[in-house]
């Protein structure tokens, strides 16, 4: 796959960056206003004003090039809040997961632990082109964390942490869609993790499906999202309304129209703690991300969470990156969305159908942005996203907004 479907897979090879924010009410000019119960929750908008990183995890091993792509939780039973992000080291090719707590509400973060690592990785193809043979050598990958604290499941899996695992091979090449999304379980951040494939595809390899929980190809229970070639950026949100827990999971497909990759975000949804999940709705298609200000039909990052009774996501369009070597299209920053009705999965749209603004973190002119977490727990936090700075010595890196 084109390396346009990622943020990461972009930023590997091409980097930037700024500083600064500003308030709310002085943003893009874009429409940053819903009707009826939005608003109730003040949100910074960080408009087109440019971003830098500042996010320090205090006492974590070396992070190579850096750190991005956080996911926030809340944990009552530790009295704590929870950071998942990724973490680039030493290199590109081995970014996995790293977690942090905060005991001050998101103010300040210590390091906790690794929940996964780039391991070892041998798997069979029949695409050629993968590494000129059959059999390849490598390493998995596990990047764009999703955590949260499921506490009606049972101790042992009362945290949960979603990550799209792809292989990489002994070249340093990524395999976005040789991969799975992963769920790792565990009674505390400190652990222990257990992991297990949760939703593959269809592939060249048998990587992609073998002891996953669904296959999204032919599961007709997720035949909203079979036209994927791959499921990413998994942002999960666990609620629990009257008929029982639910845990909706908010995913970035990958599909072909065409010739053309282009990605929207679909929602699906468990009500047996992740063990398995059905199809809800197409949040966001590809063809919102034009009228959100994509260049192409790529909307994806997607981040579920609730402030103030309603339900909020985040995603980022693809759109002009521009770096001293040259322009490319990459993550152009992050939008805030209201959800309407998230039993149905729709959003608060404005009258010619195009979603309406909450807020918006672009960054500057040309800046790498993109993807964001919030969380009512963490005022400490704030508005946490990824930036990227082509001058720093670890130009990954996350920008935190209050």
């Amino acid at each position: 796959m084109p390396p346009i479907i990622r943020c990461f897979a972009l930023a590997c090879a091409l980097l930037a960056a700024g500083c600064g924010t500003s308030s709310r009410g002085n943003g893009n000019g874009s429409d940053s206003g819903v009707p009826g119960d939005a608003g109730t929750t003040s949100f910074p908008d960080a408009g087109t004003g440019p971003l830098s990183a500042g996010l320090v995890v205090d006492g974590q091993p070396d992070a190579g090039l850096g750190i991005f792509d956080p996911s926030a939780a809340w944990d009552d039973q530790a009295d704590a809040g929870l950071l998942a992000y990724s973490v680039v080291a030493p290199g590109q090719a081995q970014v996995h997961s790293r977690l942090a707590a905060s005991a001050d509400r998101g103010a300040n973060w210590s390091f906790v632990g690794e929940p996964n690592q780039p391991e070892t990785l041998t798997i069979s193809t029949s695409d050629p082109t993968v590494c000129n043979q059959a059999t390849c050598a490598g390493n998995a990958a596990h990047e764009v964390p999703s955590l949260i604290v499921d506490p009606l499941d049972t101790p042992e899996r009362r945290l949960k942490l979603f990550t799209h695992t792809y292989f990489v091979d002994a070249s340093g090449n990524l395999h976005l869609q040789l991969g799975h999304i992963e769920l790792q379980t565990a009674p505390s951040a400190a652990g222990p993790w257990t992991s297990a494939p949760l939703l593959g595809w269809t592939s060249s390899s048998s990587y992609s499906t073998q002891g996953v929980a669904q296959d999204i190809s032919t599961d007709p229970r997720l035949s909203g999202v079979a036209h994927c070639l791959l499921l990413t950026e998994p942002g999960a949100l666990p609620r629990a309304p009257g008929s029982g827990p639910v845990l909706d999971l908010a995913v970035g497909c990958v599909f072909l129209e065409g010739s053309e990759p282009e990605i929207e975000i679909d929602l699906l949804r468990s009500t047996d703690h992740a063990a398995s999940f059905f199809f809800v709705a197409t949040l966001l298609s590809a063809s919102d991300a034009a009228a959100l200000g994509a260049t192409d039909a790529q909307i994806n990052a997607p981040d579920l969470f609730e402030s103030g009774g309603q339900i909020y996501l985040f995603a980022t369009p693809a759109g002009p990156v521009t770096f001293a070597t040259g322009s490319v299209s990459g993550y152009r920053g992050c939008l805030l969305l209201q959800l309407a009705d998230i039993e149905s999965g729709t959003l608060i749209r404005g009258a010619g159908g195009a979603p309406l603004l909450v807020a918006s973190y672009l960054g500057g002119a040309g800046q790498f942005v993109g993807a964001c977490t919030a969380l009512d727990a963490l005022p400490g936090l704030g508005v946490a996203g990824d930036v990227l700075d082509i001058q720093s010595s670890s130009p990954f890196g996350i920008f935190s907004i209050h």
